[in-house]
């Protein structure tokens, strides 16, 4: 069981600055977890990305781009990621991907930009990040995009459990979204 809250406050673009706004995000994130679980007793531990309602613990995973706001909670462990396409900046994409990486989502994003496919490598690789709980101190080597059969994550980080890790995303006009769980 999961459940994802989004939240766009592109509303917000011209009465509040994005830098206020990012350093806000947290206490913003914190507002809308306060108002989607209303009366319900809860506690957040940040170190182990933990929620706990009325008892019962979740995982949890956030993320924000520009005025956009995601986060989910699920029962197990989790990473995701929300990124604007125009934040990726294709003068450096050699730095996070390898033509070989989007090639291997040629197949099931054809009719994407390299933009769109650029960022959609970079929230899976900062998703998995999150799941790993390294964010990407380790660096963008630590996680492969292959396609055999289908497309698969490739990591050094914990290679017993590389094959059970799912990934879900979608595109939208002008961002996407990814989910990365064990």
């Amino acid at each position: 069981m999961a459940e994802v809250i989004y939240q766009d406050f592109s509303y917000l673009e011209e009465t509040i600055d994005l830098r206020y706004f990012k350093k806000k995000r947290r206490e913003i994130r914190d507002e809308l977890i306060k108002a989607w679980l209303g009366n319900q007793e809860y506690s957040i531990d940040y170190n182990y990305m933990k929620i706990r309602i009325n008892g019962k613990e979740f995982y949890f995973s956030g993320s924000y781009s520009g005025y956009k706001v995601v986060f989910i909670k699920s029962l197990d462990k989790v990473g995701i990621d929300i990124e604007m396409y125009k934040h990726i900046s294709l003068n450096n994409i050699q730095l996070f991907t390898s033509k070989e990486e989007l090639n291997s989502l040629n197949s099931e994003l054809d009719s994407h930009s390299i933009l769109e496919k650029s960022t959609l490598v970079w929230c899976i690789k900062e998703s998995v990040g999150k799941l790993f709980d390294v964010g990407l101190s380790k660096g963008f080597e630590s996680f492969k995009l292959r396609k055999l059969d289908k497309l698969y994550i490739e990591t050094t980080l914990n290679p017993i459990r590389e094959n059970r890790i799912s990934i879900f995303y979608k595109m939208f006009h002008n961002f996407c979204i990814v989910l990365a769980k064990f």
